[in-house]
């Protein structure tokens, strides 16, 4: 150990030496081994802002700010759970609204719409129920102008009646009559003729104003009551009359439910308009005076017809299956079509489009009251209007009265939404044919006189279009 010693201070520097080579080597081993752990980390960290980068570049396409918009994309954003769970929320949101709004619509779509006898549709369960449906059909479609209920003020009435009867008006002033010249007689007053028969005239004058302003302040509208005359209001299917005989063709079956439902619909705006629960309400202040006729346009808007409008009117065909795949997919967008009016609305997957028109008398200054209550009413929309004055002298000559404020006439075209998602539980396999949803069969056929595809009424000599607005006794 000595001699080692010893050597160690006589070469005191080469030993020194030695040490720093040593501690070098370990030294510069160490700085290796740190050195490549710190540049993996460093490339690491380089391909972590590379990836940062990418997802800042990414584009994004969200919903639009409005349901009919189309979706808008987002440039430049980063993808991390956050955006991804935000997105996430949104998007179920929009389902959540989506679901919601599609309750209501349904449910509001299907309020009140009774069919016309429990199992006649889709298919009859019994032969009689053809039958017992046309004459419930009538029932329901005369119910419409009756008085309002008090224990279901949910139903639509209009409380309807006509001016006081020609033979009541002459019974009355024949008695006024009687009663002057008695009171005279007895009285033994002797007066030149002229004067006699002017105050006799006045009191008949007067004694008939009575008459027609008793009528008016009992009733909240003026209307033709009885199904079987010409002039009743509302527009009933002839295959629905005892006369008709046959049975009726479940096609025809399903057209009278659909218009009984679209006139219930339209009585139910008039009666809100009307306020006919209300006792205080008569044909004298309420918005609408008198009901000349309500009139369904016979085909699906889009599929069978044009759809008319005052202006042109003679766009409707007869019934027959629409091309295929006509109607589109329930899951794609619906797209407006303007060619068949200002609406743009056209039948297809998700809903069936109809069109009535409607003829009244109502009260100028309340218009807006009335277009309220059809814009609140189901899917109901005015899609067309004419307005014209009316001759209050001669209407009164007939025996109609309509109060102080200027009564006009009002010619509209009205637009229904039916919503396929129940409708289509009940319709015919015949009328799931003619309005897309099934393939056609081979028995169907798409002759133009196929019966239950239009009604006689509505066929005119210019190559059989139909026009709703010539008068009916053209038709």
């Amino acid at each position: 150990m000595m001699p080692f010693m010893n050597w160690v201070r006589s070469n005191l520097i080469t030993v020194i030496s030695i040490i720093v080579v040593v501690v070098s080597l370990g030294a510069l081993g160490w700085v290796h081994l740190n050195g490549t752990s710190f540049e993996e980390e460093v490339a690491q960290r380089s391909r972590t802002l590379d990836q940062i980068k990418r997802f800042e570049r990414n584009s994004m396409r969200v919903p639009g700010e409005r349901p009919d918009d189309p979706p808008e994309t987002i440039s430049s954003i980063t993808i991390n759970q956050v955006a991804i769970d935000q997105l996430k929320d949104l998007y179920d949101r929009m389902l959540g609204e989506h679901d919601a709004l599609s309750d209501y619509a349904l449910r509001r779509n299907r309020l009140g719409k009774a069919v016309l006898v429990e199992g006649l549709f889709p298919e009859p369960t019994s032969l009689n129920l053809p039958f017992d449906a046309r004459a419930a059909y009538r029932a329901a479609l005369s119910d419409l102008l009756k008085p309002a209920d008090p224990e279901d003020p949910s139903l639509p009435r209009l409380d309807a009646g006509r001016p006081p009867d020609q033979a009541f008006i002459d019974s009355e002033l024949e008695e006024v009559r009687n009663t002057f010249i008695e009171g005279r007689t007895i009285l033994g007053v002797a007066e030149d003729s002229a004067k006699v028969g002017t105050e006799l005239v006045k009191e008949q004058r007067d004694r008939l104003m009575e008459l027609l302003l008793e009528r008016a302040e009992n009733i909240h509208l003026y209307a033709v009551t009885d199904i079987n005359d010409p002039d009743f209001p509302f527009d009933v299917g002839e295959w629905s009359a005892a006369s008709a005989g046959a049975r009726p063709t479940m096609d025809q079956l399903w057209e009278g439910q659909i218009e009984l439902w679209f006139q219930q619909d339209i009585a139910a705006a008039i009666a809100k308009a009307n306020q006919t629960w209300d006792p205080d309400a008569n044909v004298l202040n309420v918005p609408v005076k008198r009901l000349i006729r309500v009139e369904i346009v016979p085909g699906y808007i889009g599929l069978h017809t044009f759809g008319p409008t005052i202006a042109d009117t003679s766009a409707a065909m007869p019934y027959s299956p629409p091309a295929s795949g006509r109607t589109g997919a329930a899951e794609q967008p619906q797209p407006d079509n303007f060619y068949n009016g200002p609406s743009g609305r056209t039948s297809n997957a998700v809903y069936d489009v109809r069109q009535a028109r409607v003829v009244l008398i109502a009260d100028f200054q309340q218009l807006p009251t009335l277009f309220s209550a059809i814009n609140d009413t189901n899917f109901l929309s005015v899609i067309d209007l004419q307005i014209t004055g009316v001759d209050e002298y001669l209407e009164l000559e007939q025996g109609f009265i309509y109060g102080s404020s200027d009564a006009v006439e009002v010619d509209m075209v009205i637009e229904s939404i039916w919503l396929r998602a129940w409708t289509s539980e009940l319709m015919p396999p015949i009328v799931r044919q003619y309005v897309g949803i099934d393939e056609p069969t081979a028995e169907f056929g798409t002759a133009p006189d196929r019966p239950g595809y239009y009604d006689p009424r509505f066929q005119r000599d210019r190559g059989g279009r139909y026009d709703p607005y010539a008068p009916r006794n053209e038709r």
